[in-house]
């Protein structure tokens, strides 16, 4: 009976790892060309690409070395551009322009999962090692993370800013924009039973605040 127990637990667990589902590192598949404009009117060309593990808009040297952007380039950067989208410094990290009229713009955030710390007892939890890696930085030193396509621990979230008269508001659930936006409450309601939308996913996001300025 025990050999018999084991059997089936060895299944289950084999069955749960097969199953993982490893999270993209980059935006884009490759780095690709990206046009890169600052405030003096300078307009430089970078193959460049976004990690979303890090929260970071990274790019090749000239040796081929992997860099992120400093927090004194970005401070100079008006705008990236990368195969039609664009990226604008913002707040303490990089967002991308959804769109400008009206406005929306999206941070992509992550927790990766770092291995368990000790929390006594001789046992190990991940959750304790959880470390947000959008707080970290680097001055021009290549990371083996960076090179990586895909991290099989990984949570992403989305953080999305609107201006609502004048002033900059974000929110991370369908309730949140509700509250940020209550005379538009009911509009979103009636959207929701009628569509479904992923916070997850930018693209369907940007057509429901796209519809609520539709609607009078």
């Amino acid at each position: 009976m025990k050999t018999i127990f084991f059997f089936l637990l060895f299944l289950l667990c084999g069955n749960s790892l097969s199953n993982a589902q490893e999270v993209k590192s980059y935006l884009f598949e490759s780095f690709e060309d990206a046009t890169i404009n600052f405030f003096n009117g300078t307009v430089t060309r970078q193959k460049m690409n976004y990690n979303i593990l890090y929260s970071q808009m990274i790019y090749k040297d000239s040796d081929g070395t992997l860099k992120a952007l400093s927090e004194k380039d970005t401070q100079s950067i008006s705008q990236i551009t990368i195969k039609g989208r664009t990226f604008i410094p913002f707040k303490q990290g990089i967002c991308e322009i959804l769109s400008v009229d009206p406005l929306l713009y999206v941070e992509y955030h992550s927790r990766l999962k770092m291995k368990g710390q000790n929390i006594g007892f001789g046992e190990t939890s991940s959750t304790t090692a959880a470390t947000n890696i959008t707080r970290l930085r680097w001055d021009g030193v290549q990371r083996d993370d960076l090179l990586k396509a895909t991290h099989p621990e990984a949570d992403l979230t989305f953080k999305y800013w609107v201006q609502i008269d004048g002033k900059y508001k974000y929110f991370r659930s369908v309730n949140q924009l509700k509250k940020i936006l209550p005379i538009k409450k009911m509009i979103i309601e009636e959207y929701m039973t009628q569509n479904k939308v992923n916070i997850n996913n930018p693209s369907q996001v940007l057509i429901l605040y796209q519809h609520l300025f539709l609607e009078k």
